[in-house]
C-alpha cells in the first residue's frame, strides 16, 4: 500500500475519532477538522480509486486492435470466420489474427489508426485499408503501402465498437 493512501486510510480513522468526540469538542472545532479529514481521505484514496476503475470495461475504453481479434476469436471461434481463421494459409496464431483484424475492420462500426508520423487518429475507412494492406510485425498489425511510402500503425477499436462486431460475426452464424 503507497503512501498516499496510508494517508487517507488514517484521515478516515480521524474523522471517525473526531465524530466520537464531537460532543466534548463541539461543531465549531470538530466541523473543519471532519472537513479537513473528508478531503484528505479522498485525496488519499485516490489511487485505489483509479485502479478499480481500470479494471472496469468501459464503452469507450480503447482495445489495441491485435488483442481485439484475439477476443473476437475467444468469442466466435465456432462461427464461419473462425473456420476461415483456422483455414488461412498455415493456420498461425499471427494469420489467425491478421484474418480476424480483417474481419474487425469489415464488422465493427469503426477502428481507428495513426498515420505515421502523425499521433492524430483517424477513422480506417476501406479505401485506406486498400491503399494500406494489413501485415503483422511482431504481432502488431500495421498498414503499409505497397510501394513502401507511408504506413498506418497504432490500431485500436473501442470496447463497444468491439461487442458491435462480436454480436455481427454471431448473428452471421444464427442466419446460417
Amino acid at each position: 500500500m503507497d503512501t498516499q493512501t496510508r494517508i487517507g486510510i488514517g484521515a478516515a480513522a480521524l474523522f471517525g475519532m473526531t465524530a466520537f468526540v464531537e460532543p466534548l469538542l463541539g461543531w465549531y472545532v470538530a466541523g473543519p477538522v471532519m472537513a479537513l479529514c473528508v478531503g484528505v481521505a479522498t485525496w488519499g484514496f485516490w489511487p485505489l480509486i483509479g485502479a478499480i476503475s481500470m479494471r472496469l470495461p468501459l464503452p469507450n475504453q480503447k482495445i489495441p486492435l491485435a488483442e481485439a481479434a484475439r477476443i473476437a476469436y475467444e468469442n466466435t471461434a465456432d462461427s464461419p470466420d473462425g473456420e476461415m481463421a483456422r483455414h488461412q494459409r498455415d493456420g498461425s496464431p499471427e494469420q489467425i489474427i491478421k484474418y480476424y483484424c480483417h474481419v474487425l475492420f469489415v464488422r465493427a462500426p469503426a477502428v481507428y489508426g495513426y498515420h505515421s508520423p502523425s499521433r492524430k487518429p483517424e477513422k480506417i475507412t476501406t479505401t485506406i485499408l486498400n491503399r494500406f494492406p494489413i501485415k503483422m510485425e511482431n504481432g502488431v498489425p500495421v498498414g503499409c503501402e505497397s510501394y513502401g511510402g507511408g504506413r498506418y500503425e497504432g490500431f485500436y477499436i473501442t470496447r463497444r465498437s468491439l461487442t458491435q462486431a462480436i454480436t455481427a460475426i454471431e448473428n452471421l452464424k444464427a442466419s446460417e
